[in-house]
């Protein structure tokens, strides 16, 4: 998860110095691999807390304490990652960026495990034949009008 989160942060600074916008080629260049650094990174976020639930039904919190700080952590950057790619019109027809909760889970209430929703990152599709969907948009001009 770490790696993710540093490849994002590197990402978005390089867009920053680059003065580049997400409407812009270079800058789609450049947010591209943030598409899958959003799926990848809430399906291992969503594992990570159900890990850590099912940790703290057999060991004590003490324990757990530093995986549980390691997850505050990581849950403060995504949710940031994930507001701040929310906000750029390149992903908005492309895919649909998971919204976290407001606070990360407290893995000491089993309550929450119950009221926990999955993160879900949901990639629109295009057409599977693009080739074939373009050659319906074209319009025939040929000279072979008979009359």
């Amino acid at each position: 998860m770490e790696a993710i989160l540093n490849l994002v942060q590197v990402i978005f600074k390089s867009l920053d110095q680059s003065r580049s916008n997400s409407m812009t080629a270079a800058g789609q260049c450049r947010l591209n691999p943030l598409i899958v650094c959003i799926q990848d990174s809430s399906l291992l976020y969503d594992y990570i807390v159900k890990v850590l639930f099912k940790l703290h039904e057999g060991l004590s919190g003490d324990v757990l304490q530093d995986h549980r700080q390691r997850l505050i952590d990581q849950f403060q950057r995504l949710k940031c990652f994930y507001a701040q790619s929310s906000t750029l019109q390149y992903f908005s027809n492309l895919i649909k960026i998971p919204v976290l909760p407001e606070n990360p889970p407290n893995f000491n209430v089993k309550e929450d495990l119950r009221n926990y929703q999955t993160p879900v990152a949901i990639v629109n599709t295009s057409p599977s034949d693009s080739s074939q969907v373009m050659e319906d948009l074209l319009i025939d001009i040929s000279d072979d009008v008979r009359y």
